[in-house]
């Protein structure tokens, strides 16, 4: 190749760079235009649609009414009555306690009211005991000063029940308890209210046959709750039969023990010695958990 040859493809490679130099410009400014009136579009996109948002949010403050107004003026008293504090005092008698509560239930039904949630476990348990004929008598016609009287009878003995919501038996209440016993010619006695010891040893050393429960132990009927397990009394030929095929008939103080005192004891008046049978479903077991315990 000769030096004419060689100087000719220089320059056409440097008009071929030139001209790429000129279209890669030609391309830039082209981008910058696009870009800025993109840009413009947008702005004005944008501010189209802030107009849109804000009549849309007029819109909705119109649409927007105050839920109160349609309620009325009684919707703020309403909400006050429904969320009283419930402030009580040691002073307190249990009727004033069972009406500050009711206060935080407004329009509560009477089948919640806690004096006759009371009065309804009464009965309960007097017909689980095997008490029919359950009657009310008029309180205003004793001197025992009771909310509620009841009276019961069965085949083999009449009974009376005495609950209180206004005051506390002191002893001078237990003597006219007492007085208005005797003259019913009663064989037990139930009494449902706070008491203080001195009436509670009177009741307890003058009456032979009486119950005395508070008034929140009676609030709701526990044996029929879900977590409790089934109790029952077994009859004097089950019991010795049991002890025979157990050899404990000489000893059935071996037996596991329930106290007296316990809440399902007291709630069916059992005595010292009976047997009671307990059912326990446990889990998905076939049979049921079966055991057998002994008052005392």
């Amino acid at each position: 190749m000769d030096r004419y040859e060689y100087e000719e493809e220089e320059e056409e490679v440097e008009e071929e760079e030139e001209e790429e130099y000129e279209y890669a410009e030609a391309d830039l400014d082209a981008v910058a235009i696009d870009e800025s009136g993109e840009g413009d579009d947008c702005d004005e996109g944008d501010e189209g649609d802030e107009g849109d948002a804000g009549d849309a949010e007029e819109e909705e403050e119109e649409d927007y009414e105050d839920p109160k107004q349609d309620l009325g003026e009684e919707t703020d008293e309403e909400t006050k009555r429904a969320t009283p504090l419930l402030s009580c005092s040691p002073d307190d008698t249990p009727k004033k306690v069972f009406e500050k509560f009711s206060t935080l239930l407004p329009g509560a039904r009477q089948s919640h009211n806690p004096s006759a949630m009371i009065q309804r476990t009464v009965e309960e348990m007097l017909n689980t005991r095997g008490f029919e004929f359950v009657r009310s008598v008029d309180p205003s016609k004793t001197k025992t000063k009771a909310d509620v009287v009841l009276s019961a009878k069965r085949s083999d003995s009449t009974l009376l029940a005495l609950i209180y919501f206004k005051e506390k038996i002191g002893k001078e209440f237990a003597k006219n308890i007492k007085t208005f016993y005797m003259a019913c010619k009663a064989d037990k006695l139930v009494v449902v209210a706070l008491i203080t010891h001195a009436a509670f040893v009177l009741l307890n050393t003058e009456i032979g046959s009486v119950n005395i429960f508070t008034p929140e132990s009676l609030l709701q009927n526990y044996t029929k709750h879900c977590l409790v397990p089934k109790h029952e009394k077994m009859s004097k030929a089950d019991a010795e039969l049991f002890l025979e095929r157990k050899k404990l008939k000489s000893a059935p103080h071996h037996l596991p023990k329930i106290s007296i005192n316990d809440p399902i004891v007291r709630f069916h008046d059992w005595k010292r010695g009976d047997l009671i049978r307990i059912t326990r479903n446990i889990g998905g077991a076939i049979e049921p958990n079966i055991i057998v315990r002994i008052v005392q």
